[in-house]
């Protein structure tokens, strides 16, 4: 006679709550429900437990798709080529990370644009201000 397979499966313990829940958003984003090791859990003594976090933060998948999660979380090659042509392409606000075409790069806005007004604006408003409080007192 077979044993039954659990329901649930241990994926892995991670070292913080948060490292959990970054984990939990990749894999329920790849179609595979996962949760926490007492995440549904509403008294005091197991929302201490997380808080002090002294055992780290288990994972749990369901047993049938525990491969499938994890081949998703196994870590992936990364070219290092195109992971400095990603990096330079995100330093130069005005390029997007694909090339893009001309009208992708007008759409994009510089925050040096966006800083360089805000703080004409900041500058230029109270000038305005004081001319305008200064007009009204001498017409009066």
């Amino acid at each position: 006679m077979s044993r039954p397979q659990p329901i649930e499966s241990l994926l892995c313990v991670t070292a913080t709550p948060a490292r959990a829940k970054a984990l939990l958003a990749t894999l329920m984003a790849a179609g595979v429900p996962a949760r926490t090791d007492g995440e549904a859990l509403a008294d005091e003594y197991a929302a201490s437990m997380r808080l002090l976090n002294l055992l780290g933060t288990k994972v749990y998948v369901p047993t049938a798709s525990l491969a499938l999660a994890r081949t998703i979380t196994q870590p992936q090659a990364v070219d290092d080529d195109e992971l400095t042509r990603l990096a330079l392409a995100a330093d130069d606000p005005e390029t997007p990370p694909d090339g893009g075409s001309e009208s992708m790069r007008l759409a994009v806005v510089s925050p040096r644009t966006g800083s360089r007004w805000l703080l004409a604006l900041v500058y230029v408003l109270p000038v305005l201000a004081a001319a305008i409080a200064a007009a009204v007192t001498s017409s009066a």
